[in-house]
C-alpha cells in the first residue's frame, strides 16, 4: 500500500510554511484520510511537547570554542585526506597513466611474448645434457669412451 502524498506536507502545513493554495488542499485532504489526520495529531503533540521545554542558552564561551574546534578539525588532515586530494587532480590521473603504461611495458617485454632466440633454443634443446653437467664438463674422459668401451668389453 502506498503512503499518502500529503503526508510530506503535514510538517510545514505546522510550521505555517505551505501556501494558501497547498494548505486548502491539504485541508480538503485531512477531511477524508484519517491516517494524515493521526500523523498530523502526532506532530502537533510532538511540538507542543518540544515548546514545553525551557530554553538553553549557550555558555558565553561557546561561539569561539565552536569556531577554535571547527579550526583545528580543518588543520588536522589525515594522510588518506592528503593521498585522496593528490589523486583528485588531472595530474596525478596522467602520472598514474604513465606510471600504468611502464608497468604494462615492463610486463609486456618480460613475460616471454616474443619468440625465443636461437641461443633459447639451443639451450632448450640441450637442456638434457645441461643437468647432467659434472659429466659434460668432464669431456677429456669422452674424448677416450671408444677406448674405455673396448676395455670394458674385455
Amino acid at each position: 500500500m502506498k503512503e499518502c502524498i500529503f503526508k510530506a506536507m503535514l510538517s510545514a502545513y505546522l510550521d505555517g510554511e505551505l501556501s494558501e493554495h497547498d494548505s486548502e488542499r491539504l485541508r480538503l485532504h485531512l477531511e477524508q484520510c484519517e491516517d494524515c489526520r493521526s500523523e498530523l495529531e502526532s506532530l502537533r503533540s510532538a511540538n507542543n511537547l518540544l515548546k514545553g521545554l525551557p530554553d538553553i542558552e549557550p555558555s558565553q564561551d561557546f561561539e569561539r570554542s565552536f569556531w577554535l574546534k571547527t579550526q583545528r578539525y580543518n588543520v588536522k588532515k589525515t594522510w588518506m585526506s592528503h593521498v585522496l586530494r593528490l589523486l583528485s587532480s588531472r595530474q596525478s590521473y596522467a602520472a598514474a597513466a604513465g606510471i600504468a603504461l611502464l608497468i604494462g611495458g615492463y610486463l609486456f617485454l618480460s613475460t616471454g611474448i616474443f619468440p625465443p632466440s636461437t641461443d633459447d633454443i639451443q639451450i632448450a634443446t640441450n637442456l638434457g645434457l645441461l643437468k647432467e653437467f659434472e659429466i659434460v664438463s668432464r669431456l677429456d674422459l669422452l674424448e677416450n669412451l671408444d677406448v674405455i668401451m673396448e676395455f670394458g668389453e674385455k
